[in-house]
């Protein structure tokens, strides 16, 4: 028995019209696929066959719980917001934190501060030429 049999027993329906219920009940191609059980792929080639995609809504129109199955809770970032950027630090307040702990080693200091030891290093070149500054602009 093939899907679209299997279906027309299910629902004692005609599977063109099974298909047009959720179409128009405001269900996305997507939605009606897994409800149904078939593949994505398959089910637009049955809506091909049957001439049934013109009964789907566009997105904007169709169900909320229809849209953006494939993805749950995921919108992406909106267009044009701008992003929170994470923090950076002047050198004067990279500088200042070292002066705060001038005896700590480079991994005791990556546990105790706010911001990575590595991070000291790459913009001073060293963790040493780093220490060295923190002390000369006391």
């Amino acid at each position: 028995m093939t899907k679209v049999q299997s279906i027309r027993s299910e629902y004692g329906e005609q599977f063109r019209d099974v298909v047009k219920g959720y179409a128009k009940m405001g269900y996305s191609r997507t939605f009606a696929a897994q409800i149904l059980g078939i593949s994505l792929s398959y089910f637009r080639q049955l809506c091909s066959r049957f001439d049934l995609h013109r009964y789907f809504r566009p997105q904007s129109e169709m169900v909320p719980e229809s849209r953006g199955v494939g993805r749950p809770n995921c919108k992406g970032w909106p267009k044009g917001k701008p992003r929170v950027k994470p923090c950076k630090y002047s050198d004067e307040e990279l500088l200042t934190m070292l002066r705060r702990h001038p005896d700590l080693t480079y991994h005791a200091f990556s546990g105790l501060a706010p911001v990575s030891a590595a991070t000291i290093q790459r913009r001073f070149g060293s963790w040493s030429r780093a220490k060295e500054l923190s002390h000369g602009r006391t």
